[in-house]
Parts: structure tokens; sequence; C-alpha cells
């Protein structure tokens, strides 16, 4: 491809969203791009500071739905799509994993139809699913091992 000719899907590609380094090169090589190329327009992109991972991590991080995933689940998923561990642990030592558990109990309480019996067992449950330890899901739910 020219890669003259394909600025604009370029810039268009980042003005839609973030991007991590590893997507946005992803994305350029399933554009046809070389590899040279496309780690040309990478590295560009980061000097102009159009792809930050820091950055992306931080709004990650701060996104609503993250509220109630534990530091665990949020560090799994930022590896997924590419982000190294230095900058994972950086912004994640940031959260307290107590005030994410709080939050999901209190989303998923929300949740329970009030006829349900067992709500403990759905609410534990459900915060094993989100990525917690079962010792902080024990001493949150006040159940005794």
């Amino acid at each position: 491809m020219n890669k003259l000719k394909d600025y604009p899907e370029i810039i268009k590609l980042l003005n839609r969203r973030s991007w991590t380094k590893k997507r946005f090169e992803e994305n350029l090589k399933k554009k046809y791009f070389l590899q040279s190329e496309a780690d040309t327009l990478v590295n560009q992109a980061i000097e102009l500071g159009l792809i930050n991972d820091d950055k992306w991590t931080k709004i990650y991080i701060n996104k609503k739905n993250s509220n109630i995933k534990s530091n665990r689940a949020i560090e799994q998923d930022l590896l997924k799509v590419g982000i190294c561990r230095k900058i994972i642990d950086k912004n994640i030592s940031k959260r307290n994993d107590d005030e994410a558990c709080s939050n999901a109990i209190e989303y998923k309480k929300k949740r329970i139809p009030e006829n349900k019996q067992d709500k403990t067992k759905i609410l534990y449950n459900y915060l094993m699913s989100k990525g917690f330890s079962s010792d902080l899901v024990y001493k949150l739910l006040k159940i005794e091992q």
C-alpha cells in the first residue's frame, strides 16, 4: 500500500478511539502494512502523543465497569491488550481492592431479587468470578471459614 495515500485512514483510526501500542500495530498489519511501515507509524504516533499506554491504562482502570473488578482481573485484561507489566503495576498500585469488592457487592445486591433465599452464596460466587481473593470475600461478606 502507498503510505501517503493511507494517512487519512490512519488519522481516522487514531481519532476514533484510544489505542494501545500493540492494538494499533495489529490493526495496521490487518490493513496490509509491512512490519517496518507499521513500526514507523506506531513510533511516530507515540512521539506525537497519539498513543500512550500509560494514559490508556489510567483511563481503563477508572472506567465505570472497572469499579466492580478485582485488581487481578484488571491486570489480566491489560496484559491481554498488550500493556507492559511495569505500567500495570505502577497504575494498579493506586487502586484499593477492598473498595472495589465493596462496590461489586453493592452492584450485585441491587440485582438480586428479594425472594432469593441464599443471597450470600450468590454474592460469593459473583465476587469470585470477578477475580477477588477468597479471603477478601469472606472478610467483606462476614462469612466464617
